[in-house]
């Protein structure tokens, strides 16, 4: 993250969107170089008793809650995009790619549900008889016969 961001170094747009925070990568660095500043990224185990790494993750802690927080929309100014995705009001905060993906992935599974071969739940008594276990399912669509 902060490697590539300070050394522009992406050499492509798959791998700047794969890149977790990507949004948030990208004001770090249009700030750092529209501020001129050095920056030295310094690892620090945590909870170590460090007094700046225990400030910093209180700061990050209380940002959840916090009135005064800066949404990401209040920065769209130094966004590399010329938008930004919302859903409903709602600030799509996460890897777009991974939204889409898992969108489409919930359409499918709609649609798999609705075949007719599916008709037998009604024969259920209730709803905790009928568990699906997501990760053996798409198991199984996924892998090659």
């Amino acid at each position: 993250g902060l490697r590539l961001c300070a050394t522009s170094s992406y050499s492509n747009s798959r791998l700047y969107y794969k890149t977790t925070n990507f949004e948030l990568w990208a004001i770090i660095e249009h700030l750092i170089s529209s501020k001129s500043l050095s920056v030295t990224a310094v690892k620090v185990k945590g909870h170590s008793g460090n007094f700046y790494n225990d400030y910093t993750d209180s700061l990050a802690n209380s940002a959840h809650t916090s009135s005064s927080t800066i949404l990401l929309s209040d920065l769209d100014q130094v966004s590399p995009h010329d938008f930004i995705l919302k859903y409903d009001d709602i600030l799509c905060e996460s890897n777009s790619r991974r939204l889409f993906k898992q969108y489409s992935q919930m359409l499918w599974m709609y649609r798999l549900t609705r075949l007719s071969r599916f008709n037998f739940t009604f024969a259920l008594s209730s709803i905790s008889d009928f568990v699906i276990d997501w990760d053996l399912t798409w198991f199984s669509l996924n892998s090659e016969p």
